[in-house]
This record gives C-alpha cells, sequence and structure tokens, in this order.
C-alpha cells in the first residue's frame, strides 16, 4: 500500500512494558485516511491491539466507508491481536496554542479533570511534508508550545510522523486520525486523549472532505483496550469558545 516507502514516528517519551510486543496501532490508524483514498484493504504483518482491531472493523470503518459513498466496507487483517492492560491512567491533550486546543485545556480545568501532559504534534498541520516552510512552521509553534506547557507545569510529549507525505487528498480529509495515530505511537503512555475537535455536536455531519465533519460521531469509537479518546467541546462553537474562554487568558 505505501510503495515499500517507510513510515515511521519519532517520540519523545514512549511506555515501555515487559512484554516487548511493539504494537502496530499507531501505523494503523495513520493508514486508514489511505485506505480510503485508494479504496484498499489493509494486512498488518504483526499484532494489534484486540480491542481496538474490533472497534475499527465493526465501528470505524463501516461508518467511514458509508461516508466516502465507498462500494465496498473497508476491513484490516493482521497478523495477531493482543490485549495490553497497563497500570497507568494518563489523560493528555494537544496544544497548538491555537482557539479549540487553549479552549480544551480550560474547559477541562473547569471540569476538575487533571491532565498529566500536554502533546504536540506534527502529523502535517504545520505545512507539506519536507519544506522548508513547513520545518520553520514545526519550530515556532513548538517554542510556542513548550513555552505554554512550562508555564503549566506540564511536561510536553512530541510526536512527528511522516504519515501525510503518503496522501495526494488535503490535510483536512485526515487530520483527526493523523493526529491521533500521534497519541497511539507512544505505545500506551497516553491513556486518554482529549481531542480539540473544531466544531460542536450540532455542527456535525456526514460529508465527507474534512475529518472535523464527523469527530463527535466517530471519535468515541477509537479506542483500545489501553487508550480512551474524548472529543471535546461538543456543546460550544469557535465563536463561543472564544466568547468563554480566550479572553480569560
Amino acid at each position: 500500500m505505501l510503495d515499500d516507502e517507510v513510515l515511521y514516528f519519532k517520540t519523545s517519551h514512549i511506555f515501555l512494558y515487559e512484554e516487548q510486543v511493539s504494537l502496530f496501532d499507531a501505523f494503523v490508524i495513520a493508514v486508514i485516511p489511505v485506505m480510503i483514498e485508494r479504496q484498499e484493504m489493509l494486512y498488518v504483518d504483526g499484532a494489534v491491539d484486540s480491542f481496538l482491531f474490533r472497534q475499527l472493523n465493526e465501528q470505524i470503518l463501516p461508518r467511514l466507508s458509508k461516508i466516502n459513498d465507498l462500494q465496498d466496507v473497508l476491513q484490516i487483517q493482521s497478523l495477531s491481536d493482543v490485549i495490553h492492560q497497563f497500570d497507568n491512567q494518563n489523560r493528555v491533550t494537544g496544544v497548538s496554542c491555537g482557539v479549540d486546543s487553549m479552549a480544551t485545556i480550560k474547559n477541562l480545568e473547569e471540569k476538575k479533570t487533571q491532565l498529566d501532559y500536554l502533546a504536540f504534534f506534527d502529523a502535517g498541520s504545520h505545512g507539506s511534508y519536507g519544506t522548508k516552510n513547513s520545518s520553520i512552521n514545526y519550530e515556532f509553534r513548538k517554542k510556542n508550545a513548550l513555552e505554554f506547557a512550562k508555564k503549566l507545569s506540564y511536561e510536553l510529549i512530541e510526536v512527528r510522523t511522516n504519515a501525510h507525505k503518503f496522501l495526494t487528498g488535503r490535510f483536512k480529509s485526515a487530520h483527526s486520525f493523523l493526529n491521533l495515530s500521534c497519541a497511539f505511537a507512544t505505545q500506551g503512555l497516553i491513556n486518554h486523549y482529549y481531542y480539540a475537535s473544531a466544531y460542536a455536536i450540532g455542527q456535525s455531519t456526514q460529508q465527507s472532505g474534512d475529518t472535523s465533519n464527523y469527530d463527535h460521531i466517530i471519535l468515541p469509537f477509537l479506542e483500545s483496550s489501553y487508550f480512551k479518546t474524548s472529543s471535546t467541546l461538543g456543546e460550544i462553537n469557535r465563536l463561543e469558545r472564544i466568547e468563554l474562554y480566550l479572553i480569560m487568558l
């Protein structure tokens, strides 16, 4: 599917566990947009979390196939599937210093939700893969994220991937899965990820082209035996987020 090219993740933090079994979960999630573009099934020559495997094949891929008007329902097969139960329960959200991430942090603070880390991902939102401008954007935004995390006394998890280089379409058609693949790349260090969705629940549609349209519909199903996804700020739109939170910063 990837034409013999290497899909990689680079992460500043990773969870090491005794079984020494490398999970392919992050790679599987990153490849979902490629599966949709090419209308191809996926075979994984490695281990995938059992619960995630079931969620993808029974919940997420049937919905995505319908949203994208695919003739056949996409499916994933793997060499093996495993269950991992970890003692850690780290809660994390991303920080981009934009409206949605800032409002999410304030909203979680109001709800007395204790975060363990903040995260900064490079999954394609900083520009075209491998270009000078994207590198400049990434370094500038990372500097802001590091300063913000330090101000709030959080350690920052950094993850980079080249997954978006395999797509021919626009980044917004894949961004939710690309960013969440970075959260899975920590191999279980992150256990509950609060994803800052662009739209409110009332703005959700099952329209292809932008994964933000259906974050609140799809992302609650993106779970594994060690990982849970929550799509945040479903009750307020972006203008309301600015009014409620950004003027308070």
